[in-house]
């Protein structure tokens, strides 16, 4: 993955570039798996190289709405 296709990472100084580059990887996701559920603690950053994310937020009687599609 080659983080500069990323419009804010022109805009970081070469520390913070070089951070970035140290602690990244880049991982295949298969469609249709769950990051993380709706109040759980996303503890990672996600950059969307290609593909598609959907966010949702799921209401007390079991209903889906879609927040974002990417």
């Amino acid at each position: 993955m080659e983080l500069s296709q990323f419009t804010f990472y022109n805009h970081l100084s070469p520390e913070l570039q070089m951070f970035v580059q140290k602690n990244s990887r880049a991982v295949q996701v298969p469609k249709n798996t769950i990051l993380f559920y709706q109040g759980e603690i996303c503890k990672d950053i996600l950059f969307l190289s290609e593909g598609n994310i959907r966010l949702y937020i799921q209401e007390k009687q079991f209903y889906y709405f879609a927040l974002y599609l990417l």
